[in-house]
């Protein structure tokens, strides 16, 4: 028995910290007293034990209350117990800790590691369900203003599933909303899914390859020009690269500029968009289409939301190059009379250079010939093939190693 006090009075590894874990409380103390139930311990050797398994605010009211009490070990016992409860314990605090690590818990997106946030959202969603019959104030869970911000944590095509299955159970249950548990439920069957590794057939996107550094460690270092006739600007390392998942081994151009993908009809187009995660928006695999900073509106439906490469009302057999508003005309020559994208002339494609319009080169102006009057001046950092037009195009990159 002396050996069993001596262990209790030890450290404990697992300790009650109070503030931040008040949805620890109800487990820790169910715990402890089951582990002290069968020692004959002193008021003051129980204290001892309190001392040993908290730590920081919780540690500081046990010895507070033992130190102002120290004539009364007994009372002293009763009135930490009871500010302990009070403090962590109560139904309202253990409610508000488990919603505050309900908020803060981040979105489920969907990819390779799925089936990870899925075990982590269940997790915490099965501490809180394991609770409710004690803390009265997690009962509001039961209900659709209390699952609703938890639901909304899902990817849509699982939140469709919870729409379908919370129905059937409506259905069958007089209208009556799903209990939290049949969301536990459910979130646990979808974890299973999507964490099975025999079923995972989504693999890592390949990162992208940098340039090799010289041998005398002296860095690569790309001068790239601008279109609107300002200096050159040297790009560093952090530069945003653009990634291609018709071409995942190149960061040499983004998904809008590639010529295999624009030979697709517009069916596998949306498709090929919507397997590689990218925003339908701007065609970029850096954020989804809810986050896109571009705000243009398409130019075959003049609606937002996407790319016109993406465009539901273009027919299968259009061809990209010739009916989008981003092909190599000029902006005198295109109908609905909007300024052409910087980058089809030899600036980097970025979101927020989709509708900058590129300033005319000064060694340019005033030399038009009046053969060649009505047609676009000649750019040098076009990088396109233009037919029927008398362009002189050409892109110089200088490369200081």
């Amino acid at each position: 028995m002396f050996l069993a006090k001596r262990e209790l009075f030890k450290k404990a590894t697992d300790t009650f910290n109070g503030t931040g874990s008040e949805g620890h409380y109800n487990t820790w103390k169910t715990a402890l007293q089951t582990e002290i139930k069968d020692v004959p311990l002193t008021a003051i050797e129980y204290i001892k034990v309190l001392l040993a398994n908290t730590s920081s605010d919780a540690h500081k009211v046990v010895k507070n209350f033992y130190d102002a009490s120290a004539g009364d070990p007994a009372r002293a016992l009763d009135n930490i117990w009871t500010q302990l409860d009070t403090r962590y314990g109560s139904s309202i605090k253990v409610a508000s800790s488990f919603r505050k690590q309900l908020d803060a818990f981040p979105t489920v997106k969907e990819g390779a590691k799925l089936g990870q946030q899925l075990t982590a959202l269940f997790d915490l969603c099965n501490r809180v369900v394991s609770q409710m019959s004690a803390v009265p104030d997690l009962q509001i869970l039961n209900f659709a203003e209390g699952q609703k911000p938890i639901v909304q944590k899902l990817p849509t095509f699982l939140i469709n599933k919870w729409r379908k299955k919370g129905t059937e159970y409506q259905w069958a249950n007089g209208n009556r909303h799903p209990p939290f548990s049949l969301f536990v439920n459910f979130l646990e069957r979808q974890m299973k899914e999507y964490s099975n590794e025999a079923f995972n057939f989504q693999a890592d996107k390949p990162s992208s390859s940098k340039p090799a550094h010289s041998s005398t460690g002296a860095k690569a270092r790309t001068l790239a020009t601008a279109a609107d006739g300002a200096e050159n600007t040297e790009s560093t390392e952090g530069t945003e690269s653009l990634n291609c998942p018709m071409h995942p081994d190149s960061s040499s151009h983004g998904l809008a500029m590639c010529n295999t993908f624009c030979k697709l009809s517009i069916d596998n187009r949306r498709e090929k968009a919507r397997t590689a995660n990218i925003c339908f928006n701007c065609l970029l695999d850096t954020h989804r289409r809810q986050d896109c900073p571009v705000k243009d509106r398409c130019t075959k439906c003049d609606k937002d939301g996407h790319h016109p490469l993406v465009c539901p009302k273009e027919s299968a057999s259009s061809s990209f190059r010739k009916n989008t508003s981003f092909s190599g005309k000029s902006s005198a020559n295109r109908r609905d009379n909007k300024p052409a994208p910087a980058w089809q002339h030899g600036k980097e494609y970025k979101p927020n250079n989709v509708n900058s319009q590129p300033k005319a080169d000064k060694g340019l102006e005033g030399s038009k010939d009046k053969s060649t009057s009505s047609a676009a001046p000649a750019k040098n950092l076009c990088t396109k093939i233009c037919k029927g037009a008398p362009k002189s195009c050409s892109k110089t990159l200088l490369v200081d190693v």
